[in-house]
């Protein structure tokens, strides 16, 4: 897809979760993805990069600050 396309997408699809005020702009953002990406790239495509990019901004710091805890734990009594 084009880049300027996917660009305005995720734009439109952040300043739409800002308006609704929901928290991370859960359901909105995915709403504004397959509306303007849907025809263009599959919602499928449009579904699995969304999933992917939730895994990526929310899981994977969760996981970095759960190791990091584990060792400054672990650090802590010995």
């Amino acid at each position: 897809a084009d880049y300027r396309l996917v660009l305005v997408a995720l734009l439109a699809s952040a300043v739409a979760g800002l308006v609704v005020r929901i928290p991370a702009g859960l359901g909105v953002t995915e709403a504004v993805m397959l509306a303007s990406l849907g025809s263009t790239l599959g919602q499928g495509h449009v579904l699995a990069a969304l999933l992917a990019f939730r895994c990526v901004h929310y899981l994977l710091p969760l996981l970095l600050g759960l190791i990091v805890t584990v060792i400054l734990e672990w650090r802590g009594r010995r």
